[in-house]
């Protein structure tokens, strides 16, 4: 049982943070606490001691909890009205956003913090956070870019064999995205080639035209 009890902890402790809707800190420490009491119904000494030992360090963290718990919650509920359920346009959303920033009354130092953290960089880029709600061509986050650019970065690491992507791209990015176009526009394809012999020798135009049949699945998302 105590096995058990120790692998079910491990995966606890496993836990994987996907903000904002997931912080990995208050979800390990609030399945920690139903994990104890849980394990208060089992009639086993050793599995008594650990739940125990478990509920002394919960109790130790249980005022950074409290004070983090709150400030997650406030970066929830501006989330919440970023999301704008309801369709509102830019103008809409931007004064809901002020006006619930002005009345949140944080009790904790943390959270005092975190929202002047956030009501400092909201008035810094209020004049052009919302145009997103009245364009729908305009996406609200650039989470897809990011990830696009993470993709790439790992083909380049996969195909170059760099392993400081940031390096190749500096040195030769412009013929990377010529290559990428080329997928679409294969006219480009010579300009590539030929940038990257420039670039990086016989050696890079060789290696552009030996990773344009791995970029073409990447330009198609581009």
């Amino acid at each position: 049982m105590l096995v058990r009890v120790s692998r079910l902890i491990h995966a606890i402790l496993a836990t994987r943070a996907r903000y904002p809707s997931r912080f990995a800190g208050i979800e390990i420490y609030e399945r920690l606490r139903n994990l104890v009491d849980c394990l208060r119904n089992i009639k086993d000494r050793d599995v008594q001691k650990l739940a125990v030992r478990i509920s002394n360090v919960l109790s130790g963290l249980k005022r950074q909890y409290n004070a983090i718990s709150e400030s997650v919650q406030i970066i929830r509920s501006i989330c919440g009205i970023l999301d704008n359920p309801e369709g509102l346009n830019g103008k809409d959303v931007r004064r809901r956003l002020l006006d619930h920033i002005k009345s949140v009354r944080p009790k904790t130092s943390l959270a005092r913090k975190v929202l002047k953290d956030v009501n400092m960089y909201t008035k810094c880029w209020v004049g052009n956070l919302f145009y997103a709600y009245d364009d729908p061509r305009i996406p609200r986050t650039n989470n897809a870019m990011e990830a696009l650019i993470g993709r790439f970065k790992r083909h380049i690491r996969r195909v170059t064999g760099w392993r400081r992507s940031n390096d190749f791209l500096f040195v030769g990015g412009s013929s990377w995205f010529l290559l990428c176009m080329s997928a679409q526009r294969p006219y480009l394809v010579c300009w590539s080639v030929w940038l990257g012999v420039l670039r990086r020798g016989v050696i890079g135009g060789s290696v552009l035209i030996w990773a344009l049949l791995g970029c073409r699945h990447m330009a198609e998302r581009v």
